[in-house]
């Protein structure tokens, strides 16, 4: 089936080469704003959401294929050298905040860091034959590029999504607001939350399961909301138990946290269902081979010793010997 494929895992390994990388990237960090200059200005948490998404990024495109906490060592150890190199750089080249909460920093200066990051990452972590490695863990490694993305990324890239959405609601054009009674909006979206567990993930065997995922997406949807809150301080307390809020925020709040936890479960279940479908579909495949090849060298051992041919120059070259 998968006979022909190596598969590889990721070993800690420091060596001569990890110090001369590190030496080039501290230079590089201090020296290339001497050089190069290119200013720029982002909202603080959307840089280092962006920084998460690189590193992330940057592990799942080098270890692609590896064990869940390997790949998330990794990125621990990148965004490390990133922090590292971005603090040396900083004491030469000092980023600065701004009222509006905007990061001033510069551009060439990140890219050349986090480039760094990289490099120093792959010298330290290396990939290796795993002796150790099965079959079927072959099969796994050697399927579809997608079939290789983890539930909790998806889920994790959804909840990005919904921050960003959330920082910017602002900016988008369902932009309006409602008044509600305070009791009426708490029962709401908790009807929300709770009801979308057990409507959509209603294939989950136990109703407890259910009732759990739907505290996870109230608390989410929580969480969502206090972040679009934060940012720009929108849903007020008016007298009489009313409350105004915006449009833009409740449905990114509720449907974020919805999809985050849905989209969990959906795309592992569609990753189980067409990786078996794959081990089953190389098992058969490498059974059928193994089966052709069976019936190619049958005959011809057959021929050999029924052929009459054959004997009688066995006889005579028995013949010739003895004399």
């Amino acid at each position: 089936m998968a006979q022909g494929k190596t598969v590889y895992k990721v070993e800690w390994g420091p060596s001569k080469g990890t110090i001369y990388a590190a030496i080039g990237s501290i230079v590089a960090s201090i020296y290339v704003p001497t050089w190069i200059q290119g200013p720029i200005s982002c909202n603080f948490l959307l840089a280092f959401v962006c920084e998460l998404l690189f590193c992330a990024a940057a592990t799942l495109f080098f270890y692609d294929g590896q064990k869940r906490i390997a790949q998330m060592k990794v990125m621990a150890t990148m965004l490390a050298f990133a922090c590292g190199l971005g603090f040396l750089s900083n004491l030469f080249l000092q980023a600065n905040f701004a009222i509006d909460n905007l990061l001033y920093s510069d551009g060439i200066v990140d890219t050349v860091i986090n480039l760094c990051a990289v490099i120093c990452t792959l010298t330290v972590y290396r990939m290796k034959p795993d002796t150790d490695a099965t079959v079927s863990d072959t099969a796994e490694k050697s399927a579809p590029a997608y079939l290789k993305i983890k539930p909790l990324s998806v889920s994790i890239s959804v909840a990005v999504v919904s921050l960003i959405l959330m920082l910017n609601s602002n900016d988008l054009h369902m932009h309006s607001s409602y008044t509600a009674n305070i009791p009426f909006f708490i029962c709401a979206v908790i009807f929300l939350n709770v009801g979308s567990s057990f409507y959509l993930l209603r294939s989950l065997p136990s109703n407890m399961l259910k009732f759990k995922l739907g505290m996870l997406m109230l608390s989410l949807s929580l969480v969502l909301g206090t972040i679009g809150n934060t940012a720009h301080h929108f849903t007020r307390f008016r007298p009489g138990g009313r409350i105004d809020m915006s449009a833009a925020e409740f449905v990114i709040m509720n449907g974020g946290a919805i999809l985050i936890v849905v989209s969990f479960f959906l795309w592992k279940r569609f990753v189980e269902s067409e990786t078996a479908k794959f081990i089953e579909a190389a098992a058969a495949s490498g059974d059928d081979r193994q089966a052709s090849a069976g019936s190619e060298s049958a005959p011809a051992n057959k021929t050999s010793k029924d052929d009459p041919s054959a004997k009688e120059t066995a006889v005579a070259s028995a013949k010739e010997t003895e004399r």
